[in-house]
């Protein structure tokens, strides 16, 4: 995951892009891994993705192109990426829910959950 993140954000590849998203889609619609035996994975997935969201905020903060010709960040993608209408949101908010739902949840899942929203919700999504 985090390759396919830094294949698009620093080459602009929209093959890393289509891949991160596949990862991170199939990771937050798991139903049973993440509260049962997979739960330390999904907490490392979700501070990865809490990071790369971080980063992706300060939109090119620190980021180069050294893989294309441009010369920043793609801001428009990027933005289109986190928006409200974009897989990312639902995709998190079917996770949100679910883990809401859970009779029994792992501590580090719920605090990993906590801290993902708090930075979605300074990203305005």
């Amino acid at each position: 995951m985090e390759f396919a993140f830094v294949a698009f954000m620093m080459c602009q590849s929209l093959a890393g892009f289509n891949q991160w998203k596949r990862i991170v889609t199939l990771v937050l619609q798991c139903e049973s891994g993440p509260l049962g035996h997979l739960s330390d994975f999904c907490c490392e997935l979700l501070r990865s993705l809490r990071a790369q969201l971080e980063v992706t905020a300060g939109e090119g903060a620190g980021v180069s192109s050294t893989c294309s010709s441009s010369t920043s960040s793609p801001p428009s993608l990027v933005a289109d990426i986190f928006g409200p209408d974009v897989f990312l949101t639902s995709a998190f908010r079917g996770f949100v829910e679910m883990v809401a739902e859970a009779e029994v949840v792992p501590v580090a899942l719920e605090e990993e959950v906590g801290a993902l929203r708090e930075v979605l919700r300074a990203g305005g999504v």
